[in-house]
């Protein structure tokens, strides 16, 4: 998935069974310099909120123990809309 322009972001994370993740940790960084801007995690019911991000292009990427990480292209925008996302992760090691 690439390139969405969104001026916030809310998911879950779930397993491949569809069970939640809690304490994935959600990251944020902004693309080619490496500053890192939001570093979270998800609520006990795997959900997680990143809002009031400057205007830029970032990577948003989702990990947990066990499971691979995996990451989006995000294009913030300050008239975007609120992306929704369902982030699926698979086994890992």
């Amino acid at each position: 998935m690439g390139g969405l322009r969104v001026s916030s972001i809310e998911g879950t994370v779930e397993d491949q069974a569809g069970a939640a993740i809690p304490k994935a940790r959600v990251q944020v960084q902004v693309q080619y310099s490496g500053k890192m801007v939001r570093n979270l995690y998800t609520d006990s019911h795997g959900r997680f909120t990143v809002a009031h991000l400057p205007t830029d292009d970032y990577w948003l990427g989702i990990s947990s123990p066990g499971f691979n990480l995996h990451y989006w292209s995000v294009h913030v925008v300050h008239h975007g809309h609120k992306f929704v996302l369902r982030a699926e992760l698979s086994p890992g090691s």
